[in-house]
Protein backbone atom coordinates (compact mmCIF):
# COMPACT_ATOMS: atom_id res chain seq x y z
CA UNK A 1 0.00 0.00 0.00
CA UNK A 2 2.69 2.15 0.96
CA UNK A 3 4.81 1.74 -1.90
CA UNK A 4 1.58 2.38 -4.29
CA UNK A 5 0.85 5.59 -2.48
CA UNK A 6 4.50 7.29 -2.21
CA UNK A 7 4.89 6.05 -5.99
CA UNK A 8 1.60 7.83 -6.89
CA UNK A 9 2.71 11.14 -5.11
CA UNK A 10 5.93 10.99 -6.47
CA UNK A 11 4.25 10.82 -10.19
CA UNK A 12 1.50 13.71 -9.19
CA UNK A 13 4.85 16.03 -7.84
CA UNK A 14 6.53 15.44 -11.50
CA UNK A 15 3.54 15.91 -13.54
CA UNK A 16 3.00 19.35 -10.79
CA UNK A 17 6.24 20.16 -11.54
CA UNK A 18 6.17 20.20 -15.56
CA UNK A 19 2.91 22.08 -15.34
CA UNK A 20 4.91 24.82 -13.88
CA UNK A 21 7.62 24.73 -15.65
CA UNK A 22 9.84 22.92 -13.67
CA UNK A 23 10.87 20.08 -15.38
CA UNK A 24 11.05 18.77 -18.45
CA UNK A 25 9.32 15.78 -19.13
CA UNK A 26 7.64 15.22 -16.04
CA UNK A 27 4.16 13.92 -16.96
CA UNK A 28 5.64 11.03 -18.23
CA UNK A 29 7.98 10.26 -15.79
CA UNK A 30 5.16 10.25 -13.36
CA UNK A 31 3.36 7.80 -16.08
CA UNK A 32 6.01 5.43 -16.04
CA UNK A 33 6.36 5.16 -12.46
CA UNK A 34 2.60 3.97 -12.05
CA UNK A 35 2.86 1.90 -15.31
CA UNK A 36 5.77 -0.13 -13.85
CA UNK A 37 4.01 -0.68 -10.72
CA UNK A 38 1.25 -2.11 -12.04
CA UNK A 39 3.32 -3.96 -14.57
CA UNK A 40 5.39 -5.54 -12.03
CA UNK A 41 2.47 -6.48 -9.14
CA UNK A 42 1.81 -9.80 -8.38
CA UNK A 43 -1.07 -11.21 -6.13
CA UNK A 44 -2.12 -7.30 -5.49
CA UNK A 45 -5.18 -6.60 -5.04
CA UNK A 46 -8.70 -8.66 -5.04
CA UNK A 47 -8.87 -10.77 -8.08
CA UNK A 48 -5.49 -11.15 -9.54
CA UNK A 49 -5.30 -14.84 -8.35
CA UNK A 50 -8.73 -15.47 -9.80
CA UNK A 51 -7.60 -14.20 -12.89
CA UNK A 52 -4.27 -16.26 -12.92
CA UNK A 53 -6.59 -19.33 -12.36
CA UNK A 54 -8.61 -17.53 -15.08
CA UNK A 55 -5.88 -17.65 -17.55
CA UNK A 56 -5.00 -20.91 -17.01
CA UNK A 57 -8.26 -22.54 -17.05
CA UNK A 58 -8.81 -21.08 -20.59
CA UNK A 59 -5.37 -21.91 -21.99
CA UNK A 60 -6.06 -25.65 -21.30
CA UNK A 61 -9.07 -25.58 -23.72
CA UNK A 62 -7.81 -25.59 -27.31
CA UNK A 63 -8.75 -21.90 -29.58
CA UNK A 64 -10.95 -22.74 -31.84
CA UNK A 65 -13.72 -21.04 -33.69
CA UNK A 66 -16.48 -23.50 -32.57
CA UNK A 67 -15.52 -23.55 -28.88
CA UNK A 68 -15.54 -19.20 -28.84
CA UNK A 69 -18.92 -19.35 -30.69
CA UNK A 70 -19.88 -21.97 -28.15
CA UNK A 71 -18.86 -20.26 -25.51
CA UNK A 72 -17.18 -23.35 -23.83
CA UNK A 73 -14.17 -21.15 -22.64
CA UNK A 74 -17.47 -19.25 -19.99
CA UNK A 75 -15.53 -16.03 -20.81
CA UNK A 76 -16.05 -13.46 -23.34
CA UNK A 77 -14.15 -13.70 -26.84
CA UNK A 78 -11.99 -11.05 -26.45
CA UNK A 79 -10.19 -12.48 -23.30
CA UNK A 80 -10.13 -15.84 -24.20
CA UNK A 81 -8.24 -14.61 -27.73
CA UNK A 82 -6.12 -12.37 -25.82
CA UNK A 83 -5.46 -15.10 -22.84
CA UNK A 84 -4.41 -17.64 -25.78
CA UNK A 85 -2.31 -15.14 -27.58
CA UNK A 86 -0.38 -14.15 -24.18
CA UNK A 87 0.03 -17.96 -23.53
CA UNK A 88 2.73 -18.50 -26.82
CA UNK A 89 3.99 -14.78 -25.88
CA UNK A 90 5.50 -14.35 -22.89
CA UNK A 91 2.65 -15.29 -20.48
CA UNK A 92 0.23 -14.18 -18.21
CA UNK A 93 3.02 -11.92 -16.54
CA UNK A 94 3.36 -10.45 -19.83
CA UNK A 95 -0.11 -10.18 -20.25
CA UNK A 96 -0.46 -8.19 -16.77
CA UNK A 97 2.38 -5.62 -18.22
CA UNK A 98 0.92 -5.15 -21.21
CA UNK A 99 -2.86 -4.37 -20.23
CA UNK A 100 -0.73 -2.23 -17.84
CA UNK A 101 0.81 -0.34 -20.56
CA UNK A 102 -1.60 0.01 -22.81
CA UNK A 103 -4.11 1.60 -19.82
CA UNK A 104 -1.40 4.02 -18.85
CA UNK A 105 -0.72 5.18 -22.15
CA UNK A 106 -4.14 6.02 -23.01
CA UNK A 107 -4.61 7.91 -20.23
CA UNK A 108 -1.61 9.93 -21.03
CA UNK A 109 -2.64 10.92 -24.39
CA UNK A 110 -6.21 11.80 -23.05
CA UNK A 111 -4.37 14.24 -20.75
CA UNK A 112 -2.14 15.38 -22.82
CA UNK A 113 -4.39 15.96 -25.69
CA UNK A 114 -7.76 17.18 -23.82
CA UNK A 115 -6.18 19.35 -20.32
CA UNK A 116 -4.58 22.87 -20.73
CA UNK A 117 -0.48 22.09 -18.86
CA UNK A 118 -1.45 24.04 -16.00
CA UNK A 119 -3.98 21.46 -14.58
CA UNK A 120 -1.91 18.82 -15.54
CA UNK A 121 -0.97 17.84 -11.92
CA UNK A 122 -4.59 18.06 -11.02
CA UNK A 123 -5.74 15.97 -13.74
CA UNK A 124 -2.78 13.12 -12.52
CA UNK A 125 -4.14 13.52 -9.13
CA UNK A 126 -7.78 12.49 -10.28
CA UNK A 127 -6.37 9.67 -12.22
CA UNK A 128 -4.22 8.30 -9.52
CA UNK A 129 -6.45 9.17 -6.57
CA UNK A 130 -9.79 8.01 -7.74
CA UNK A 131 -10.68 4.69 -6.63
CA UNK A 132 -12.26 3.81 -9.71
CA UNK A 133 -9.69 4.37 -12.10
CA UNK A 134 -5.95 3.76 -11.43
CA UNK A 135 -5.73 1.90 -8.06
CA UNK A 136 -9.01 -0.15 -9.01
CA UNK A 137 -7.38 -1.68 -11.95
CA UNK A 138 -4.78 -3.91 -9.66
CA UNK A 139 -7.78 -6.30 -9.47
CA UNK A 140 -10.40 -5.28 -11.77
CA UNK A 141 -7.84 -6.06 -15.08
CA UNK A 142 -10.69 -6.74 -18.01
CA UNK A 143 -12.73 -3.70 -16.64
CA UNK A 144 -10.01 -1.41 -16.22
CA UNK A 145 -8.82 -2.45 -19.82
CA UNK A 146 -12.16 -1.84 -21.27
CA UNK A 147 -13.00 1.58 -19.41
CA UNK A 148 -9.57 2.39 -21.04
CA UNK A 149 -10.88 1.82 -24.79
CA UNK A 150 -14.13 3.62 -23.60
CA UNK A 151 -11.46 6.68 -23.16
CA UNK A 152 -9.59 5.86 -25.79
CA UNK A 153 -12.56 5.79 -28.26
CA UNK A 154 -12.56 9.59 -27.48
CA UNK A 155 -11.00 10.46 -30.23
CA UNK A 156 -13.17 9.51 -32.54
CA UNK A 157 -16.09 10.57 -30.54
CA UNK A 158 -15.84 13.92 -30.36
CA UNK A 159 -14.93 14.45 -34.27
CA UNK A 160 -18.07 12.37 -34.97
CA UNK A 161 -16.45 9.48 -36.45
CA UNK A 162 -19.10 6.79 -35.36
CA UNK A 163 -17.77 4.08 -36.89
CA UNK A 164 -13.81 3.72 -35.35
CA UNK A 165 -15.64 4.08 -32.50
CA UNK A 166 -18.10 1.83 -32.62
CA UNK A 167 -15.32 -0.59 -33.36
CA UNK A 168 -13.89 0.41 -30.52
CA UNK A 169 -16.51 -0.03 -28.34
CA UNK A 170 -17.44 -3.25 -29.73
CA UNK A 171 -14.04 -4.42 -29.21
CA UNK A 172 -14.17 -3.37 -24.96
CA UNK A 173 -17.47 -5.42 -25.25
CA UNK A 174 -15.58 -8.39 -26.14
CA UNK A 175 -13.49 -8.02 -23.19
CA UNK A 176 -16.21 -7.00 -20.19
CA UNK A 177 -19.68 -7.86 -21.33
CA UNK A 178 -20.62 -4.41 -19.47
CA UNK A 179 -19.35 -2.27 -22.37
CA UNK A 180 -22.50 -3.13 -24.16
CA UNK A 181 -24.20 -0.50 -22.64
CA UNK A 182 -21.60 2.01 -24.00
CA UNK A 183 -22.85 1.43 -27.96
CA UNK A 184 -25.21 4.24 -28.39
CA UNK A 185 -22.04 6.85 -27.46
CA UNK A 186 -20.85 6.24 -30.39
CA UNK A 187 -22.72 8.39 -31.28
CA UNK A 188 -22.93 10.62 -28.89
CA UNK A 189 -21.00 13.34 -31.07
CA UNK A 190 -24.08 14.15 -32.67
CA UNK A 191 -26.53 15.26 -29.93
CA UNK A 192 -27.43 19.15 -30.04
CA UNK A 193 -24.64 20.02 -27.65
CA UNK A 194 -25.22 24.03 -28.68
CA UNK A 195 -28.38 23.91 -26.56
CA UNK A 196 -29.22 23.83 -23.50
CA UNK A 197 -31.28 20.78 -23.91
CA UNK A 198 -28.31 18.38 -22.71
CA UNK A 199 -28.05 20.07 -19.06
CA UNK A 200 -32.06 20.43 -18.79
CA UNK A 201 -32.03 16.58 -19.04
CA UNK A 202 -29.52 15.31 -16.96
CA UNK A 203 -30.87 17.43 -14.40
CA UNK A 204 -34.49 16.15 -14.62
CA UNK A 205 -33.29 12.98 -15.39
CA UNK A 206 -31.41 12.65 -11.50
CA UNK A 207 -34.02 14.30 -9.66
CA UNK A 208 -35.94 11.74 -10.98
CA UNK A 209 -33.94 8.94 -10.18
CA UNK A 210 -32.82 9.89 -6.56
CA UNK A 211 -36.58 10.51 -5.81
CA UNK A 212 -38.20 7.48 -7.27
CA UNK A 213 -37.25 4.63 -5.54
CA UNK A 214 -39.45 2.31 -7.46
CA UNK A 215 -38.47 3.41 -10.68
CA UNK A 216 -34.77 3.13 -9.73
CA UNK A 217 -34.99 0.00 -8.37
CA UNK A 218 -36.84 -1.27 -11.49
CA UNK A 219 -33.82 0.35 -14.13
CA UNK A 220 -31.57 -1.74 -11.33
CA UNK A 221 -32.84 -5.29 -11.84
CA UNK A 222 -33.09 -4.42 -15.87
CA UNK A 223 -29.27 -2.88 -15.98
CA UNK A 224 -27.76 -5.83 -13.87
CA UNK A 225 -29.23 -8.48 -16.19
CA UNK A 226 -26.91 -6.77 -18.51
CA UNK A 227 -23.60 -9.10 -17.79
CA UNK A 228 -21.10 -9.54 -15.10
CA UNK A 229 -19.71 -6.44 -13.18
CA UNK A 230 -17.04 -7.86 -11.44
CA UNK A 231 -15.58 -11.25 -10.21
CA UNK A 232 -14.73 -13.35 -6.81
CA UNK A 233 -14.25 -11.77 -3.64
CA UNK A 234 -15.38 -8.10 -4.22
CA UNK A 235 -18.74 -9.77 -6.19
CA UNK A 236 -19.10 -11.83 -3.17
CA UNK A 237 -18.65 -9.46 -0.54
CA UNK A 238 -21.03 -7.21 -1.98
CA UNK A 239 -23.63 -10.03 -2.50
CA UNK A 240 -23.06 -10.51 1.34
CA UNK A 241 -23.79 -6.82 2.02
CA UNK A 242 -26.38 -5.91 -0.30
CA UNK A 243 -28.57 -3.37 1.40
CA UNK A 244 -31.12 -2.03 -0.76
CA UNK A 245 -32.32 1.16 1.64
CA UNK A 246 -31.32 4.34 -0.26
CA UNK A 247 -28.82 6.70 2.13
CA UNK A 248 -27.42 10.22 1.02
CA UNK A 249 -25.13 11.48 3.34
CA UNK A 250 -23.47 14.36 3.75
CA UNK A 251 -20.40 13.06 1.81
CA UNK A 252 -22.61 12.42 -1.16
CA UNK A 253 -24.25 16.00 -1.54
CA UNK A 254 -20.27 17.47 -1.24
CA UNK A 255 -19.52 15.06 -4.03
CA UNK A 256 -22.27 16.06 -6.05
CA UNK A 257 -20.79 19.56 -6.40
CA UNK A 258 -18.85 19.31 -9.45
CA UNK A 259 -21.86 17.90 -11.30
CA UNK A 260 -23.69 21.56 -9.46
CA UNK A 261 -21.07 23.14 -11.43
CA UNK A 262 -20.96 21.60 -14.70
CA UNK A 263 -25.22 22.03 -15.07
CA UNK A 264 -24.54 25.61 -14.21
CA UNK A 265 -21.67 26.26 -16.57
CA UNK A 266 -23.23 24.18 -19.16
CA UNK A 267 -26.45 26.30 -19.50
CA UNK A 268 -25.14 29.70 -18.52
CA UNK A 269 -21.62 29.79 -19.81
CA UNK A 270 -22.31 27.46 -22.39
CA UNK A 271 -21.22 29.95 -25.18
CA UNK A 272 -17.76 30.09 -23.78
CA UNK A 273 -17.45 26.21 -24.63
CA UNK A 274 -17.18 24.95 -27.33
CA UNK A 275 -19.33 21.53 -28.59
CA UNK A 276 -16.47 19.20 -27.80
CA UNK A 277 -15.81 20.64 -24.05
CA UNK A 278 -19.16 20.15 -23.93
CA UNK A 279 -19.36 16.71 -24.72
CA UNK A 280 -16.71 15.74 -22.39
CA UNK A 281 -18.43 17.22 -19.57
CA UNK A 282 -21.29 15.67 -20.08
CA UNK A 283 -19.69 12.07 -20.58
CA UNK A 284 -18.42 12.65 -16.88
CA UNK A 285 -21.09 13.68 -15.76
CA UNK A 286 -23.18 10.61 -16.67
CA UNK A 287 -21.84 9.00 -13.37
CA UNK A 288 -23.49 10.58 -11.38
CA UNK A 289 -26.68 9.39 -12.91
CA UNK A 290 -25.75 6.58 -12.35
CA UNK A 291 -24.29 7.04 -8.81
CA UNK A 292 -28.65 6.14 -7.37
CA UNK A 293 -28.03 2.56 -8.10
CA UNK A 294 -25.23 2.21 -6.22
CA UNK A 295 -27.17 3.61 -3.29
CA UNK A 296 -29.21 -0.04 -4.07
CA UNK A 297 -26.48 -2.11 -4.55
CA UNK A 298 -22.62 -0.43 -4.64
CA UNK A 299 -21.54 -3.21 -7.75
CA UNK A 300 -23.74 -1.23 -9.90
CA UNK A 301 -21.85 1.70 -9.61
CA UNK A 302 -19.12 -0.01 -11.46
CA UNK A 303 -21.05 1.18 -14.69
CA UNK A 304 -20.06 4.19 -13.41
CA UNK A 305 -16.12 3.92 -13.66
CA UNK A 306 -16.80 3.89 -17.40
CA UNK A 307 -17.74 7.87 -17.03
CA UNK A 308 -15.80 8.54 -14.08
CA UNK A 309 -12.57 8.16 -16.35
CA UNK A 310 -13.69 11.18 -18.70
CA UNK A 311 -13.81 12.97 -15.27
CA UNK A 312 -9.54 12.95 -15.11
CA UNK A 313 -9.94 15.78 -17.91
CA UNK A 314 -13.27 16.96 -17.55
CA UNK A 315 -13.02 18.13 -13.32
CA UNK A 316 -10.56 20.75 -14.55
CA UNK A 317 -12.02 22.36 -16.49
CA UNK A 318 -15.42 22.46 -15.02
CA UNK A 319 -13.63 24.07 -11.98
CA UNK A 320 -12.19 26.41 -14.43
CA UNK A 321 -15.73 27.81 -15.34
CA UNK A 322 -15.90 28.82 -11.71
CA UNK A 323 -16.10 33.13 -11.96
CA UNK A 324 -13.32 34.14 -9.61
CA UNK A 325 -10.14 32.66 -8.07
CA UNK A 326 -11.34 32.58 -4.67
CA UNK A 327 -14.42 30.67 -5.41
CA UNK A 328 -12.13 28.16 -7.08
CA UNK A 329 -9.79 27.76 -4.34
CA UNK A 330 -12.19 27.27 -1.90
CA UNK A 331 -14.29 24.91 -4.28
CA UNK A 332 -11.32 22.93 -5.63
CA UNK A 333 -9.92 22.65 -2.26
CA UNK A 334 -12.73 21.06 -0.92
CA UNK A 335 -12.95 18.83 -3.98
CA UNK A 336 -9.66 17.74 -3.26
CA UNK A 337 -10.33 16.84 0.47
CA UNK A 338 -13.13 14.34 -0.47
CA UNK A 339 -10.83 12.93 -3.37
CA UNK A 340 -7.71 12.31 -0.49
CA UNK A 341 -10.46 11.27 1.90
CA UNK A 342 -11.97 8.48 -0.97
CA UNK A 343 -8.43 7.72 -1.64
CA UNK A 344 -7.95 6.81 2.11
CA UNK A 345 -11.04 5.30 2.68
CA UNK A 346 -10.33 3.01 -0.48
CA UNK A 347 -7.13 1.39 0.96
CA UNK A 348 -8.88 0.92 4.48
CA UNK A 349 -12.16 -0.52 3.06
CA UNK A 350 -12.63 -4.03 4.09
CA UNK A 351 -13.39 -5.02 0.43
CA UNK A 352 -9.90 -4.08 -0.37
CA UNK A 353 -7.61 -4.02 2.72
CA UNK A 354 -6.32 -7.15 2.88
CA UNK A 355 -5.42 -7.47 -0.39
CA UNK A 356 -4.15 -3.80 -0.94
CA UNK A 357 -2.61 -3.65 2.29
CA UNK A 358 1.07 -5.15 1.00
CA UNK A 359 2.73 -4.49 -2.37
CA UNK A 360 3.72 -7.53 -4.12
CA UNK A 361 5.65 -7.70 -7.04
CA UNK A 362 7.04 -10.53 -9.85
CA UNK A 363 10.47 -10.61 -8.64
CA UNK A 364 10.02 -12.54 -5.78
CA UNK A 365 8.31 -15.47 -8.39
CA UNK A 366 10.46 -15.00 -10.81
Amino acid sequence: MFIVISVSLLAILLTYLESIGKLRNGMFLGFVLVTFLGCVHYNYGNDYMDYYRMYNDIIRIPLKWNNLVQNIYGHEPGWVVMNHFFSHCGGFFMMVAIINIVINSIFFSFIRDNVNIEYWGLSMMIYLMSSSLYVVNFSLMRQGLTIALFVFSWKFIKKKKFLPALVVILVASTIHSSAQVLIPFAFFGFLPFGKRLISVFLVLLIIILYLNKDLLTDLYSRIVSIGELASTQSLEYYEQNNDTTIKYGVGFYINMIPFIIAMWGLSFRGSLIDNQKKMLITLSMFSFVIAPFGQILPIVGRFGMYFNAFGVAAIPYIYSLLPNKRLYSLLISVYLMMLVYGYISFFLSPIWIQSYSTFHSIFEVL
